[in-house]
């Protein structure tokens, strides 16, 4: 029987923590209602279009960072935050935008349309300077916002990446850069000392601006799996995640980074708190294609690179890619390792309840968790793990990777709140069923 062109899956991708994948959209307090239990996002551009017969009133609460009114509401989703943060420990009221530069509404960042009309504003606000544009007329009724007392003080949220009908997806570049850091985990902790002396970046020469960090595995990745146009993992095709119901899957996290001090202890960072839409754990699971195109692996297989020890080692991946059962170990090994790996930091650190979620995705006998999104730190984003230790340390002191004479790193992790409590966040149970 011929080889078949193509080999095709679904993969099922099911939270286990909150994870965060960003649309690049951070909203701003003037959009936003958070209290202990509800997040609500406002409308802006609803609330200016409401406005075209007096868009100076409209000007005036976006230049004043006043609360967009609760009728202009997009989307209400639960909220997770941590027990001791409440209205009044926030004093009670919203921070006001012009606090910060960063949560200031310039018309510049609205759409041009609305740009436009908010430039008419002005013109209109700076012809009548006796007349308060919030006197104005418009013929609405603008409902209350909602009480005060009850708001907690947030600055920003940052958006989950949504379709154009906002439902939450996934994006396959997402989950396939998981999948990469995996295989290239696989593969370097099968290259000689040599080959990674060769294509790890050299130390600076003293005096010089160190290399940029951004690019520290770019030759390594290069070796690994060939150039941007020959790339071995061009292969392999995972589509983005059918979208799902927003209401059903989001909620707003709280976000605590986690730092060691030096009796080796994790306290949080309180001055850190972020705050993200998050696919919360135990939702529906999420759906993907994959596609292998083994053609293309074979086509990739027939240039052998100048480096003979590479090219075995890439035969040896495209197999590995073509049979289901080796793919499936050799995640299963990336992900038992690295979840080794943090029970052992959790536990070094007396972190008794971070242990412990771990451990239990330890303990499934099939399970392959993989790390996705914001939050999952360095070891789960680099090869870092399958170095030898000497080849770390020397990474880490031409990118000055945190702090030289702390010989723990990376020494913070970002917990998430959920209904039950803060876990490490990012995590996911993914199943590859083969069609």
């Amino acid at each position: 029987m011929p080889d078949p062109l193509f080999q095709q899956a679904e993969i099922r991708l099911t939270p286990v923590s909150p994870i965060h994948i960003g649309s690049g959209n951070k909203w701003q307090s003037d959009e936003i209602a958070v209290t202990r239990e509800h997040y609500a996002l406002r409308d802006a551009r609803a609330f200016i279009e409401a406005h075209r017969d007096n868009p100076a009133y409209a000007l005036e609460c976006i230049e004043a960072g006043d609360p967009i009114p609760e009728a202009y509401t997009r989307y209400t989703l639960p909220a997770y935050l941590s027990h001791d943060l409440t209205p009044e420990s926030s004093g009670g009221r919203r921070r006001d935008a012009r606090d910060s530069p960063r949560n200031y509404r310039d018309k510049r960042d609205f759409e041009p349309t609305f740009a436009g009309l908010l430039g008419n504003a002005a013109g209109e606000k700076t012809a009548a300077p006796g007349k308060s544009a919030g006197s104005a007329t418009s013929g609405k009724t603008e409902p209350s916002p909602a009480t005060t007392e009850a708001v907690i003080s947030v600055s920003e949220v940052a958006d989950f990446i949504k379709d154009p009908f906002e439902r939450p997806f996934v994006p396959g570049s997402s989950l396939k850069g998981s999948l990469r850091t995996a295989l290239a985990w696989f593969l370097v902790k099968q290259l000689s000392p040599g080959d990674l002396m060769q294509y790890l970046p050299q130390t600076p020469r003293p005096g010089s601006r160190p290399p940029n960090r951004n690019w520290a595995s770019s030759n390594l990745m290069k070796f690994l799996f060939g150039d941007i146009q020959h790339d071995l993992l061009k292969a392999l095709k995972v589509s983005d995640s059918k979208p799902i119901v927003l209401e059903n899957a989001l909620a707003l996290s709280q976000v605590q980074v986690m730092n060691l001090n030096r009796e080796g202890r994790l306290f949080i960072k309180r001055e850190l708190p972020l705050y993200m839409e998050s696919l919360q754990p135990d939702t529906e699971p999420l759906h993907f294609a994959l596609t292998v195109d083994c053609n293309a692996l074979r086509t990739h297989l027939l240039n052998p690179d100048e480096n003979r020890s590479i090219h075995a080692l890439q035969q040896g991946m495209g197999k590995v890619l073509q049979t289901p059962q080796m793919l499936h170990n050799l995640l299963r090994l990336y992900a038992q390792d690295l979840l080794n790996h943090e029970a052992a930091f959790y536990n070094r650190c007396n972190a008794t309840q971070a242990e412990r979620f771990i451990q239990e995705m330890l303990q499934d006998p099939q399970g392959i968790y993989l790390p996705l999104g914001h939050g999952t730190g360095w070891q789960s984003k680099t090869v870092g793990r399958a170095l030898p230790p000497d080849q770390k340390d020397r990474i880490r002191s031409t990118f000055r990777l945190g702090r030289q004479q702390v010989s723990e790193f990376p020494k913070t992790r970002k917990w998430a709140y959920t209904r039950r409590g803060p876990v490490p966040m990012g995590w996911a149970k993914v199943e590859i069923v083969w069609k």
